[in-house]
């Protein structure tokens, strides 16, 4: 389903948000850790985005539900 697609692809981001802040802390290399906070900054605006447009959703199939009842 939708939900279930959607659930697997935040769960894949979490992974990829933790991995590059490992490699952003851990790496000797300060080119990669500079790289790795880069790419993070650079995403944040679409997560917070996504978020918002999940809490809206969220908050609309409630409201359908709570009309179906």
């Amino acid at each position: 389903t939708l939900a279930e697609a959607v659930a697997a692809l935040g769960h894949a981001a979490r992974r990829a948000v933790e991995t590059l802040l490992e490699a952003a802390m851990s790496a000797e290399a300060e080119a990669v850790r500079v790289r790795a906070a880069a790419v993070l900054l650079t995403t944040l605006p679409g997560f917070a985005q996504h978020a918002s447009i999940e809490d809206r959703l969220a908050r609309v199939e409630a409201a359908i539900a709570d009309r179906g009842q």
